[in-house]
């Protein structure tokens, strides 16, 4: 009786060390063909972008000269009619395809649930990335359109009081509803665009090969904390000090 497991990857960053531990472990299990008729075949695939694309055939010596490049998809197969053995290894950088993931198939039950001890193990070593965007992006909507757009709300009134079509009324709790419900409105789509760029700096496979200069995802967590000072923490003081301000008036 046949056997398979599957390992779905997802939330991690895969160094140049990492990759290359994984595909030096998965890599192990390859023989080579003994017999004329069945062939034992392995291919690695490891593609920078939609035009380039380097393959091979048999293991090799060392894996670092192949992740002098940045990786944006990475396929390891390797399939055995002796021992009855079959692996597949898929990365996409970026993605959070089902694709991602490692597959192993054998007759032999003892070695598949062997490997994939092992290859659980050395994946849960690997650095995780942040799925909290991907998991509650959609609650933290809410507050970021609210906190975003309560200075927008705030320069509005401003603009129009300058004009002199407004005038400051006094608080209540009516009055407060109606400007939460303006300010949702106006931080609505800068609400989304922050979000939007924040996922990009997580992503739910990352490789890092290559130059560092070619992360993004890396570049772009480190300026997402002067951006986050920027659009929330600046408008959260704004918020709280006019709630503030309102109800010690009162």
């Amino acid at each position: 009786m046949s056997l398979t497991r599957t390992i779905p990857i997802k939330d991690h960053i895969f160094s140049s060390e990492a990759l290359a531990g994984v595909l030096k472990e998965l890599s192990s299990y390859y023989r080579k063909s003994k017999d004329d008729y069945f062939t034992n075949r392995y291919l690695l695939q490891i593609s920078e972008d939609e035009h380039t694309t380097t393959s091979i055939d048999s293991p090799p010596k060392s894996f670092d000269p192949l992740f002098t490049t940045p990786i944006r998809y990475l396929s390891l197969r390797i399939s055995q009619y002796s021992p009855n053995r079959d692996i597949e290894f898929t990365l996409y950088h970026g993605s959070d395809s089902i694709h991602n993931s490692l597959r192993l198939h054998s007759d032999d039950e003892d070695w598949v649930n062997l490997a994939h001890a092992k290859a659980s193990k050395l994946l849960d070593s690997i650095e995780p990335q942040s799925g909290f965007l991907r998991r509650y992006g959609t609650w933290l909507f809410f507050p970021f359109a609210l906190i975003v757009g309560w200075p927008l709300k705030n320069l509005f009134f401003l603009v129009l009081r300058w004009f002199g079509q407004t005038k400051q009324v006094p608080w209540s709790y009516a009055a407060f509803s109606n400007h939460l419900i303006f300010a949702f409105i106006l931080g609505g789509l800068p609400a989304m665009w922050l979000l939007a760029y924040a996922a990009k700096a997580y992503p739910s496979i990352e490789i890092q090969t290559g130059p560092n200069r070619g992360w993004k995802e890396a570049r772009l967590r480190s300026k997402l904390r002067f951006v986050l000072a920027v659009a929330i923490a600046a408008p959260s003081a704004n918020f709280l000090y006019d709630i503030y301000k309102a109800m010690f008036a009162a």
